[in-house]
């Protein structure tokens, strides 16, 4: 059961939970930089 050929395989395309993870940090991301702005703009 060699783990590593399938997270090299599944690394050459980003899968759904990959996305989902990605998506997770724009939100954080674009919430924090507006929570930023916010708070320099004041």
């Amino acid at each position: 059961m060699p783990d590593s050929k399938k997270e090299q395989q599944e690394s050459k395309g980003l899968s759904l939970t990959d996305w989902l993870e990605l998506a997770v940090w724009a939100v954080i991301a674009v919430a924090f930089a507006a929570w930023l702005v916010e708070k320099l703009g004041s």
